[in-house]
């Protein structure tokens, strides 16, 4: 936020949620030693007021055989337009149980041609994405089993942490990618409000090398966020034509049967997860008020680890949810 008007938006805000007896106990005694935990974080040049936490955890991550998923996709004349079911069965009686079948039809041809085509001879992930989501819900399993088709270090998971929900500013991007054996987390921590503008611009440096992202309710608040705050410094961020929201995925999978697709139901009902001394999200922008308002780096570390664990559960669902993905390719 640009300093003429951070004073006026931080007198004007709503009065931030006090925190529980029990949250102000993640706080502990700060120390010496848990502050220098917290400020272990590396400036990047140029970014006075940024801190960066790297991480690196163990990790297997297998996406469905590109093979099997090409064969399976190809199966589906219906992503012709006019071929709907009826039609697709007729097909298949008459000899057409593939697209490429299909490029010698005389009515058909013409057009499963020109779609393979834009395809590619070794599938242009975007080109393929483009089709599926003309033809099958976001929420499809094999929109995640396609994500195969991305290699895997341009695969790109995020989660922010704000201030509020309405166009507040961001103070914390996490963002992981995938090695063969491990997922790679960056966090990037504004200690300023005035080191928004930089989250930004390394954000948007990590979009030029990413061509898919995958997110918890991001194409509907994160995302819309990101953009809402870029514009208002001036930026803006590059398209990513692949968006794997998990949000939609879960909702198709356990909706009725968990109480609500919160993340942390998620964590604690499909992936085991159990976080202790967790400081809840709603109470995340009062500890970053209390970080802003004293001084002091304690109430960093406690939201932190929040978003460490969120980011790396992003993951882990992703892996879960695979594995349905797996059967639907």
């Amino acid at each position: 936020m640009r300093n003429d008007r951070l004073a006026g938006w931080l007198a004007g805000r709503a009065a931030p949620q006090e925190p529980s007896q029990e949250a102000k106990n993640l706080l502990g005694v700060p120390d010496k030693a848990s502050e220098e935990v917290v400020l272990s974080g590396v400036q990047e040049p140029g970014s006075p007021d940024t801190l960066t936490f790297e991480s690196e955890t163990p990790f297997d991550l297998r996406f469905p055989a590109v093979d099997l998923l090409q064969a399976s996709v190809v199966r589906m004349l219906h992503l012709l337009y006019g071929i709907g079911a009826c039609r697709s069965e007729q097909l298949r009686r008459q000899g057409y149980e593939t697209l490429a079948d299909l490029t010698t039809h005389p009515q058909w041809g013409e057009g499963a041609r020109a779609l393979l085509g834009t395809w590619g001879s070794t599938w242009d992930a975007e080109a393929v994405f483009r089709t599926l989501r003309t033809w099958l819900p976001a929420s499809d399993p094999l929109l995640l089993a396609a994500l195969g088709l991305v290699p895997r270090e341009r695969i790109l998971f995020f989660d922010l942490e704000t201030l509020g929900l309405s166009n507040a500013p961001i103070f914390l991007i996490a963002t992981a990618r995938l090695t063969d054996r491990a997922l790679l987390v960056r966090q990037d921590l504004a200690t300023s409000l005035a080191g928004e503008r930089s989250l930004l611009t390394r954000f948007g440096r990590d979009l030029e090398k990413a061509t898919a992202l995958v997110s918890y309710n991001g194409k509907a608040f994160d995302w819309t966020l990101l953009r809402e705050r870029s514009a208002y410094y001036s930026q803006s961020l590059s398209p990513v034509e692949i968006h794997a929201d998990l949000l939609y995925h879960v909702r198709r999978r356990f909706a009725g049967l968990l109480p609500d697709v919160h993340l942390g139901t998620i964590e604690k009902n499909v992936l085991g997860v159990r976080r202790a001394n967790d400081l809840p999200s709603s109470l995340v922008p009062s500890f970053y008020s209390m970080y802003l308002e004293t001084g002091s780096p304690a109430p960093l570390r406690p939201i932190l680890d929040h978003n460490r664990q969120d980011i790396e559960s992003l993951a882990l669902l992703l892996r879960a949810l695979l594995g349905e993905a797996t059967d639907a390719a």
